[in-house]
Parts: C-alpha cells; structure tokens; sequence
C-alpha cells in the first residue's frame, strides 16, 4: 500500500543529540587545543568591559596552574552572571551574552563595544577541548545570589548555588591527560603571550604582581623605533634588521602594527613571509597569503578590526573585500618599506640581501620593481669568488653589438675542466646558478642592455675564433677521413690541443644571433655533429697549440698521423670528463694503444745492435727540473751509445728519428 500523501502543510523542529553537538564542536571547531585558553581569557575581558561600562573599576585577570590536582583556572573580577544569565548563555550554543551587549554599546558607546570579542557563542565550548569536567563559579554584579554551574561534556549539566562573594566568574578545568603541559608555568606564560598579550586588562599568572601580558602593543601608543624593536625581541627572540611601522584608517580597513625583516639566525624559528594576525587585540593565528609573494624575507604583526573570522577565530576568511583589502594595503607598505631601505639606509639594505640571499633572489624574479632595486646588488657565487653583475659583466669581452654575455652553469653540474681551463685563461668568471639564480640571470639579461646568457658549454664558443687557412681544411678533411668531424679554432690557453664539444650543448638559434664573427662555420660544423648518434661528439682543435701545428705540417707516415689524430681526441674526451659509451670507449681504448704499438715498432726498427738514438728536446717542451740527487747515467750510457769523439761534429739525426723522438714527446705531453 502506497504511503499517504499529507493534505495541509505541516510544521516541525529539528531533533538535537545536544551531547554529540558539544563533542564535534568542542573537539573538531579547533585546530589548536590551546585556542581554549584564548576563548577563556577573551571571555574574562568581555565581562571586564561590561562592568567597566556599569562602574569604574580595577578590572584584572587570574591565570591559576595546580599541577597536584591537574586544574587549570581563569578567574576575572568581571560582570560575573545570574542565574538566567548562566542557563542563557553557558546552557544555550551559538546566543552570545557579548553579541547582545555589543548591539546595545554601538550605539550608546561605540569605544566600548569594539573592545569586545565575542562573535558567535560557542567559544565558550573551547573549553571541552583541553578539559573532560568544566566548573563555573559567578557573581553577578547586578545582585542576586552566587552561581555554580557544572558540565562534564554531556548534554546534562547541574546548576546550583555558589559560595563567591566578589563580583566576577571563576572557570575552573579538569584537563585532560593530552594536556597537562598547559600546567607548566613556561608553557602557560608563553601561550598567553602568543593569544592575549595586548589584552586591555592585566592577566596575572601563578598570582604573580607583575601582568604576563604587555597590554599596549607600540601601535597602540606613540612608540619609538626602539620599542618597536624591543616588541618584536619580547615576542619572537630576536632583533629586527629593519622594522616599518604600518596604520591605515578607512571605511573599509582599519589596521595598525608592524612589518619587519628578521635575521637568518637560529633564534629565528618562525617561516618568512608569516603575519602574526590579531583582530581587537586578541591573536587569530598565523597568515601566510596577506604579504606579496615576493616579500619572502619580511614578516609582520598586524591587528586588523576589520577582518572576517571563520566560526573558530583561528583564521581570516579569505574570500572576502575586507581580506583582499588588507592584502592591497600591505603590498603598497611593503613595497615603500623597502624602497625606504634602498633608498635611504643602504648598508641595512646591503645586509638584508646578503642574509636573505635565495628569498630575495625569489622575490626579484617574482616582481618587477623590487627587481630593480637590487639587481645590481645581489653578489653571486663564481669561480672566481662572490660578484655583484656589474662588477662581473667589467671582466667579460665585449663582442660584436657591445654585447657582454654572463656565462654560469646551471644547478649542482660541475665545471668542466676543459671548458673552465678556456674561461679561466681570458680571465672570464663562470657563476654557478641553481634554478632561482637561473631565472634571475635571464630576467637581468632581459631587462639589461647589451647583456646577454649563455651556459657555459654553449658560451665557450664566444671565446673561440674560427681558423679559415686552407692547411687547416686538409686537417679537418683528415679527422673526416677517420670518422670525426673536427673544426679548427683559436682559444686560450694555446696550451690545450682541444676540446670536445656535443651538439645537446648548444642552442643553434642563439648561435646563429651571437656567434662572434657572423660565420655559420660553427653552425654547419654544430649541426654535423650527433646526426647518427646523439651520444656523438666532435672536436674543436686549437691552431695555436704547437702540437697541432706540427700535426698539420707533418708530411710522413700516413699510420703515424692518423694514430696521433685520434689520440688527440681520444684525450679531449678523457679531459672533458665525458661519460664514454661503450663505442667511445672502445675508440679511446684503441687510439691510445695504437700509439703505444707505434712508438714500439719504431723503437725496434731503428735499434740496429740494441742501442737507441739520442733524445734531442723540442723547442716547445717544458725543460726538466734540475735534479739535485746526484746525476744518474747520461741517456747514452743507459742507451749503449758511446759519445762522439772530441772535435768531431755530431751527427744528424734521421728523418725518421726525428718522427719517432716528436710522437714520444707527444704522448709524454698528453701524460702531463
């Protein structure tokens, strides 16, 4: 049978499980169960604002530890509550006594009602958060008789009369065992300090005559930057290296504190970027969206009235005109704040970016204007030691256009020998950049003038120049012969035959706009190379290196040359660090051997009876040291040669020795 249809409208009311409502509020409202202590204290200074109201006063607040009995009490000397006003506001969830009596003030004393807290009711239920029995002690200072309430979580409470005789509430907690650290003095004094420490009224702790609380923030009065400063080292433990004290005033903002930059010390525990946020003197929490993204470096503390609170008062609601109002203030005071450092205290500025190194770095890459005001500054760590730009951009040539080009390598990738040997000899820094310097790099070339980018594999080329004599063309043909394209260059030092180089490494269309001499010679021999094989790499032989000359004058045996040529690559690679494939091992493993064979073949056919021939030096050989042993056997004692006679002329060695002794001297400076 179908269920009936109603024919009138009916009415009903929602069906509470009040005790599971006090558990989900109490346990989940909070992320910080030290938010209780907060709540309590707020509501002690609402009650002290209401009776201030009524009559004049000492209003004041008592924070009690008993570790023996594992309570925790909060004592005012307040408005205090009847019997109606207890069931009424501590019985009923979400009527707040402070919401009615702000209503009322607004307009009959505007002052007094923004120093009330209290939103939305339901603080008060903070308490189950830290405590499974709650008990409340009041007085009303209207009159009637003492009231004593208690409240173990459930939805049942008891109500009956009290024994206090002065005006004002007691709340006494039973904490839980996960929070009995709230009745160590030291944790106590520091958690009033971080939630109620520009209350109005004195909080005292542990009955002690001297406030936990300062009461007044510099803000609050016509503080000087000295207490500022000594503000900031009472709450975080440390002194600022440059403070700003900021206020606004309007319909839509109402707002005063301080932005600071702290040290990068170890004292310093809190993450940049943070604004300690207050709303009516009473702590919020931590905010890490208020300050511009680039303004890692600065922190702040901030007390802002006009901000909306989510139900927990432990955030701001983010979405909203109030917030995104607070966020357009800031970005201006944090941009004149640091215009005032650059401007008008240079070395606090000088010291802020060395301290903050990677966030200001950030910082300029995210934005524009603060960019510029320390692109010039920022030091850079190069092989050369620390640089500021301009003072790197005064040690590099000018090329063609008047462009001078910073040369780094990217991330932890190590210099290379061969390529660093080359900057090093022209006296060029290479920087050694992570990801953030990168960006910061490109954004300095970009917005700079005549200042252009390379990494340093790819920027060596700028500092080479492209030999175009015909004999240098029958070289390369060679090193094509046997499989390796080869591109003869002029570098520093004249020291280094070569050096290998791979197509990855290098960016075609940023070559073809900045190589040195308008040739695209660099750019055919570029795009030759890893056309087979994209582990493939080529060789750039240096034309003042007086072994390559010699190699390219040499007119005999054709096996020799083509041993020596491919030694000279194999070394290249070998100095280049490159992680040889088994291809390229091989080829190295040969040519290397290949010479060894030779050199011992040579030796054999021109030792007639067992003797050798004599060793003359090259011209370009670095002379031995002087030996200070005593002089061992001259080389043609150990060879077996007897000297020439006296007055006879010494014979001429052949042409073939002369071969034989140059590739000994060779592989013995490739050794070296």
């Amino acid at each position: 049978m179908p269920p009936s249809i109603p024919t009138e409208s009916e009415s009903g009311v929602f069906q509470v499980d009040f005790e599971n409502l006090i558990k989900v509020l109490g346990q989940n409202l909070y992320a910080n169960p030290k938010a209780a202590v907060r709540e309590l204290i707020q509501n002690a200074s609402d009650s002290c604002v209401r009776r201030r109201e009524a009559e004049d006063f000492q209003p004041a607040i008592q924070v009690i530890a008993h570790p023996e009995e594992r309570l925790l009490i909060f004592d005012d000397n307040g408005s205090g509550m009847s019997k109606d006003e207890v069931v009424q506001d501590l019985a009923s969830i979400g009527g707040g006594r402070t919401r009615r009596v702000r209503q009322w003030l607004e307009t009959s004393n505007p002052a007094a009602a923004r120093m009330l807290i209290g939103q939305f009711g339901i603080g008060f239920l903070s308490a189950f958060v830290i405590a499974d029995k709650v008990v409340v002690d009041t007085f009303s200072v209207g009159g009637g008789l003492p009231v004593r309430w208690i409240c173990e979580g459930t939805s049942r409470y008891q109500i009956m009369p009290g024994d206090r005789s002065e005006p004002g509430t007691r709340v006494t907690l039973h904490l839980k065992p996960a929070h009995y650290d709230l009745l160590e003095e030291e944790v106590l004094r520091e958690t009033i300090i971080r939630y109620a420490d520009f209350i109005a009224f004195p909080i005292y702790l542990n009955h002690s005559p001297q406030p936990v609380n300062r009461m007044q923030a510099p803000w609050h009065r016509d503080a000087a930057e000295v207490e500022y400063a000594e503000y900031i080292r009472h709450r975080y433990g440390v002194r600022p290296l440059a403070l700003e004290p900021v206020a606004h005033e309007s319909e839509d903002l109402s707002v005063q504190g301080v932005l600071f930059i702290p040290p990068r010390s170890a004292e310093w525990r809190r993450r940049l970027r943070a604004i300690d946020l207050f709303q009516k003197r009473m702590y919020v929490g931590e905010d890490l969206n208020l300050l511009p993204e680039w303004a890692g470096f600065v922190s702040g503390v901030l007390d802002c009235a006009t901000i909306e609170l989510v139900a927990s008062r432990e955030a701001a609601i983010v979405d909203n005109a109030a917030y995104r109002a607070l966020q357009s203030f800031l970005e201006k005071a944090v941009t004149s704040f640091v215009r005032r450092l650059a401007e008008d205290d240079r070395p606090t500025f000088l010291e802020v970016i060395r301290q903050h190194d990677w966030p200001v770095k950030w910082g300029a890459v995210r934005n524009d204007f603060f960019f510029d005001q320390v692109r010039d500054l920022i030091p850079f760590k190069t092989d050369m030691g620390p640089m500021v730009l301009p003072r790197y951009l005064e040690r590099v040539p000018e090329r063609l256009g008047g462009i001078r080009t910073i040369y780094y390598v990217p991330g932890e990738q190590p210099l290379g020998q061969q390529q660093s040997a080359i900057f090093r000899a022209r006296g060029v820094p290479v920087i050694q950049a992570d990801l953030v310097e990168e960006q910061f790099l490109r954004k300095y070339a970009e917005r700079g003038e005549n200042v252009g980018l390379r990494q340093m594999a790819s920027g060596v080329v700028e500092l080479m120049t492209f030999a175009e004599a015909p004999r240098w063309r029958a070289l390369e043909a060679r090193y094509e012969d046997l499989g390796i394209v080869a591109r003869a260059v002029s570098f520093y030092p004249p020291e280094m035959p070569a050096m290998v180089v791979r197509q990855a490494d290098y960016d075609t269309e940023r070559l073809i706009e900045q190589i040195v001499d308008g040739s695209r010679s660099l750019i055919d021999f570029m795009t030759r190379i890893g056309r087979e094989r994209s582990d493939a790499y080529g060789l750039c032989f240096n034309v003042d290196n007086p072994i390559i000359q010699r190699l390219a004058e040499y007119q005999g045996d054709e096996t020799i040359l083509n041993a020596a040529l491919r030694a000279i690559y194999s070394s290249a690679l070998l100095a280049a660090g490159v992680e040889l494939t088994p291809e390229l091992s091989q080829s190295v493993a040969r040519a290397q051997m290949r010479v060894i064979e030779l050199l011992l073949e040579q030796e054999e056919r021109l030792r007639p009876e067992g003797k050798t021939a004599p060793y003359a030096p090259s011209p370009f050989e670095e002379p031995e040291r002087e030996k200070t042993a005593e002089p061992a056997e001259s080389e043609e004692e150990e060879s077996g040669n007897e000297p020439p006679p006296s007055g006879t002329a010494p014979v001429e060695p052949s042409s073939s020795l002369k071969r034989v002794s140059f590739f000994k001297r060779l592989i013995r400076r490739f050794k070296k």
